[in-house]
């Protein structure tokens, strides 16, 4: 099988490199191409409009935003004083892998967290003869992109989604004291979590929140 992978940004996280680089080792799929998502004129705002918009619309969301990311830098520095897994949170430049590399460019909901795809995309898509599609992605993926390729679009939702919907990944466990943190491995369809669900797991939750998300992803 000949499998693209769906992207944000070619600096991707070490578990997308690592994903990409087990792949050489398979003799039922290659990764044959890297589809980056970007952003149009009309999309492209600054991080300080961006933030006076929040601050204006909800100051509430903001505060939050806030907090939980002093609480992930916190929790960075202690796993990587102590637990010595700074490897994991590593940015690893897609631009150095030997990939063929599409760019195309989504118009994404006024929310932000849904894309569709241009009919010019999905013909450039098409054109690379992919089998399956692996989104690696942050935003819902809806429209033509579903059925571009024969065997679609699968995904990882990190989490068991009959005990905790919406993000963040593997945070809801730790909060609630789960005994453990799930993960789904599905075909993605127009409607959300109605997809077909080919592979369920869990694992035991660890009590740091972005510890217990690493050893998800990983």
């Amino acid at each position: 099988m000949k499998v693209g992978i769906i992207v944000d940004d070619v600096d991707q996280s070490f578990l997308v490199s690592n994903l990409i680089s087990n792949s050489k080792d398979s003799h039922l799929y290659t990764i044959d191409s890297l589809i980056v998502n970007k952003n149009s004129r009309s999309d492209k705002k600054s991080g300080i409009t961006k933030l006076i918009t929040l601050l204006r619309k909800s100051p509430l969301r903001l505060f939050s935003k806030v907090t939980f990311r002093l609480i992930t830098i916190l929790e960075e520095f202690l796993l990587i004083k102590f637990l010595r897994i700074g490897e994991l949170l590593k940015k690893v430049g897609l631009d150095e892998i030997d990939l063929p590399k599409v760019s195309v460019f989504p118009a994404r909901s006024k929310s932000g967290f849904v894309m569709r795809y241009s009919d010019e995309d999905l013909e450039l898509i098409s054109s690379l003869g992919l089998d399956m599609l692996v989104r690696a992605c942050g935003a819902i993926i809806r429209g033509g992109i579903l059925e571009v390729c024969r065997y679609g679009v699968i995904s990882f939702h990190h989490g068991n989604n009959d005990l905790f919907r919406g993000g963040p990944p593997a945070f809801w466990e730790v909060l609630k004291r789960s005994s453990t943190t799930g993960f789904i491995i599905q075909g993605l369809g127009d409607e959300l979590d109605g997809g077909d669900v080919y592979f369920k797991g869990d694992m035991p939750t660890h009590p740091f929140f972005l510890a217990n998300k690493l050893r998800l992803y990983k």
